[in-house]
């Protein structure tokens, strides 16, 4: 079994950590996979990117090429967009790997144009990590799904219309919820839809003692550690807004000097917050063992997330038996069950969020919960033969 994995970065964001993950467990576990990608960060032989410098150069420009049709047809709309216009060689790369399974995840920022999509002959798997797949080029928001009024989201919608009518496609969504809203759109109103939770390596993942996490980490023994992670605090969606609010009610209630607040995966912003609670920013972390370190370190994750499909973030915290507070939006509800093993606010209440975030720290034994849950759901070993049983299925 030849499995090629199609995503625009290797490890670079969350669709990549979780494509690069799956495409470790499948090596692992005997299965001939490897990677295609548009930007290749990592050193992995199995891993195939730009390699002359006209190609990497390339990689560069081409998502400022994706994105000139919004500036010239004058897209308004914020957020993530895709137009996928632009052709590529992509294919012309896959018929040279030649693989059983063509496994499509998070292929914006122009990896490959819509039409070329319809030249791939091989089975197509497509893991949605987000709406992109069936929207008119968003990649974020659900009133997006059949279109809006602007003349280019109807455009790309046709554009996908016409030229996957005909595709060998099957489809998978990591959370039920994304599912749901594939499921309403024109495109894969009449697709099955398998929902597969991604995976993490429950070894790397696991409960550190705090004592020796903090230590590590040169973190104080005797706070309170809340932690938030996200690739972006800038990224309205990811709710850095939401949470300073809320950390701005909590130090009304406290006593300060007992609390801090952690933050991993982006720098301190320019027009920083000024809390009375201590904060530390961390910065990118790309190696797990540290991440594990990190989530171990905590006495709380917070995802104030607006939007989600099945973040890792909440995964990779449960995995580390630290508890997880998050709104009931999206995919989240998939995972936290609520006052079991974390806690789910209502959505985009902050005063609720507060509430959350004061429970999980009142209640230390929902980690053990969290933990028992990422074991039996969110295995690598049971992701990999979940989608091993369905290249099978594809395949004969």
């Amino acid at each position: 079994m030849k499995v090629l994995h199609l995503n625009t970065s290797d490890i670079v964001g969350g669709a990549a950590r979780a494509a690069y993950r799956l495409h470790r467990g499948l090596l692992k576990s005997g299965v001939d996979s490897q990677m295609l990608v548009q930007k290749k960060h990592g050193d992995k032989i199995s891993i195939v990117g730009p390699k002359t410098k006209p190609e990497k150069e390339w990689a560069l420009l081409r998502p400022e090429i994706d994105k000139l049709p919004l500036k010239i047809f004058k897209n308004n709309q914020q957020g993530p967009w895709s137009v996928n216009w632009f052709p590529t060689n992509i294919v012309g790369k896959i018929k040279k790997i030649n693989p059983d399974v063509v496994h499509l995840h998070w292929i914006g920022n122009g990896m490959i144009s819509i039409r070329e999509l319809s030249k791939i002959k091989k089975p197509i798997i497509w893991t949605m990590h987000d709406m992109w797949p069936f929207t008119g080029g968003f990649h974020l928001s659900s009133k997006y799904i059949n279109h809006d009024g602007s003349w280019i989201s109807k455009h790309i919608l046709k554009q996908k219309i016409k030229y996957w009518r005909n595709l060998n496609l099957t489809l998978v969504s990591p959370s039920k919820w994304l599912a749901k809203q594939a499921k309403e759109s024109k495109l894969f109103k009449d697709k099955e839809i398998e929902v597969i939770p991604n995976g993490l390596d429950t070894k790397v993942f696991k409960p550190i003692p705090h004592k020796i996490a903090r230590n590590i980490l040169n973190l104080p023994q005797d706070k309170k550690i809340i932690l938030f992670g996200a690739m972006g605090i800038k990224d309205k969606n990811k709710g850095f807004d939401l949470l300073t609010t809320a950390l701005k009610k909590i130090q009304q209630r406290v006593k300060t000097q007992d609390y801090l607040f952690l933050v991993f995966g982006g720098s301190r912003p320019q027009n920083n917050t000024r809390f009375k609670i201590k904060t530390k920013y961390l910065g990118r972390i790309y190696d797990e063992a540290n991440l594990a370190l990190i989530y171990s370190s905590a006495n709380v994750f917070v995802i104030p997330s607006r939007q989600e499909n099945l973040p890792n973030t909440i995964m990779e915290a449960m995995a580390c038996g630290t508890t997880c507070v998050g709104f009931n939006i999206g995919g989240i509800p998939d995972m936290i069950n609520h006052k079991k093993n974390g806690y789910l606010a209502k959505s985009l209440d902050v005063e609720n969020l507060v509430k959350g975030i004061n429970f999980c720290l009142s209640n230390k034994g929902l980690g053990s919960s969290a933990r028992k849950k990422a074991e039996n759901e969110y295995s690598l070993e049971l992701q990999t033969k979940r989608y091993k049983k369905l290249y099978n299925k594809l395949v004969g």
